[in-house]
């Protein structure tokens, strides 16, 4: 697991598949402020780039 949510739910994973691998996340960290306004979702920390690069090169690893 790469990340959980505050309930322990996997909130992101890498798996092997046949020849390579597989990521799935839960939530999207690319996501700014207009997602979260369109969704009436109110999130003071705005943009998380910080969790997405990691778990991108950990994906290409």
């Amino acid at each position: 697991m790469f990340a959980r949510y505050g309930n322990g739910d996997i909130a992101a994973a890498r798996y092997d598949h046949g020849d390579g691998m597989a990521g799935l996340v839960g939530p999207h960290p690319e996501a700014d402020q207009t997602w979260l306004d369109k969704a009436g979702i109110a999130d003071p920390d705005g943009d998380d780039w910080n969790y997405a690069v990691p778990f991108v090169a950990a994906l290409l690893d």
